[in-house]
């Protein structure tokens, strides 16, 4: 699901960053109309969660071998021994 999701995550942002690179096309200024405020919104909501979830997963990855830790607890020393 983690590889689903940071796939997902990664397609997401490709795509906008093809977009915005089409549109900047000087071959497509002719026919360039301005972009609403409502997609201009849900552009900017996309590459924030595509954002968060590539954080999420990074952060998921980094912390599930602490908190779910096979084997036996670690050693602790004490000074008497």
């Amino acid at each position: 699901m983690l590889a689903l999701a940071a796939a997902g995550a990664i397609v997401n942002l490709l795509v906008l960053a093809w977009i915005w690179h089409l549109r900047a096309r000087p071959s497509a200024q002719w026919r360039r109309r301005e972009i609403s405020i409502k997609e201009r919104r849900s552009e900017r909501l996309q590459v924030a969660l595509s954002i968060v979830t590539l954080i999420l997963v990074g952060l998921e990855t980094w912390t599930h071998p602490m908190v779910h830790r096979t084997g036996p607890p670690p050693m602790v020393h004490s000074k008497n021994s």
